[in-house]
């Protein structure tokens, strides 16, 4: 009898120690390391811009050495460059040529897209110290925004696309700490653009797909968003069949005073998927992290619970609604692009 009562504590005590150990494995490391995809980001650093009045082009005809034009004739292979300049604003409109503005410091107004199409920014630093959006995008489609540092101003968004089309928005640091009340990357009525590889940080949402129906089919990918103190990571309103994964989500919060809550993700309306079919993002509020050999049972790195979306408007990591807004495969560890 005693040794049938001993085998038992014996088994019970080694079931406690697996268990405690399986339960206490801890989270993956917040560190800087794990928390920003290194090495991708090529910037230009170029401090010697020329100072130079702001640049203003209203139509195709305009693109001229008065207006800032260095080089090119307009065509694909031979596109118009605007470089190396200091200016208050660059404002382009109703345009159709290829372009690129290269390796520009632009502060406060930023720069502007007005009706136009086949322009590239491109190296840039815009640091929008007015009211304005840093860059804002209006009607405006098949353009490229890439390598650049953006900061948005007092009041505005950091990128700012409103009606605008197939853009790409790629490897950018975007950051709206001049107010911390803007958005990193607002999209309204907005369909089938791409971000890519951009780090964002100290904004009330760092990205908001709104519209009267919605931005949708967009795809948002490979992105780090942190720090969002107010709004949260990423906001989806009435928008949907948007793609998204392969993304880090690290301390953004939702803040009513006093509360304050970890907030990554929230859809109003829309269904959206999450992951791209075997993967999708990495969330460090997802509770496998504490557990993972309950949430990753074959140890691939992918969760098989899923991480719910909040779908309603609610503060405290609530959750309600339909599972269809949920990360299938969130990621147990920060993804890192290889």
């Amino acid at each position: 009898m005693r040794q049938k009562i001993l085998v038992t504590l014996v088994i019970i005590m080694f079931g406690t120690i697996f268990l405690h150990t399986a339960l206490a494995e801890p989270a993956a490391s917040n560190s800087k390391e794990n928390r920003y995809i290194n090495d991708f980001m090529i910037l230009g650093e170029n401090d010697e811009y020329t100072p130079r009045e702001p640049i203003s082009i209203n139509g195709d005809d305009n693109f001229t050495e008065e207006n800032g034009v260095t080089a090119g004739s307009g065509t694909q292979n031979d596109p118009y460059i605007i470089e190396n300049w200091n200016v208050t604003y660059i404002h382009i409109y109703y345009t159709t040529k290829f372009f690129i503005i290269n390796l520009c410091y632009v502060y406060d107004e930023g720069i502007t897209f007005w009706d136009v199409s086949n322009g590239k920014i491109k190296e840039c630093i815009v640091n929008s110290g007015s009211l304005y959006e840093a860059i804002n995008l209006r009607d405006s489609n098949y353009n490229f925004i890439e390598n650049c540092k953006v900061f948005s101003g007092k009041n505005g968004d950091s990128i700012d696309l409103i009606s605008s089309n197939n853009n790409n928005i790629e490897n950018c640091y975007i950051s709206c700490s001049n107010n911390n009340y803007g958005t990193g990357i607002s999209l309204s009525a907005s369909n089938d653009n791409t971000i890519y590889r951009c780090i964002i940080e100290q904004c009330r949402y760092g990205i908001y797909l709104s519209g009267r129906s919605g931005s949708n089919n967009n795809v948002i990918h490979c992105c780090n968003i942190s720090n969002c103190l107010e709004g949260g990571g990423i906001r989806l309103f009435e928008s949907k069949n948007n793609k998204i994964y392969h993304n880090n989500f690290f301390e953004n919060y939702y803040f009513i005073e006093p509360i304050k809550t970890r907030h990554h993700a929230e859809v109003s309306g829309g269904i959206n998927q999450w992951d791209n079919g075997k993967e999708g993002n990495y969330w460090d509020n997802y509770k496998g992290l504490r557990f993972p050999r309950l949430y990753d049972w074959n140890n691939d790195g992918v969760g098989e619970i899923p991480y719910r979306i909040l779908s309603a408007p609610l503060p405290w990591g609530l959750w309600f609604g339909p599972t269809y807004n949920r990360d299938r495969h969130p990621l147990m560890k920060p993804y890192i692009e290889n």
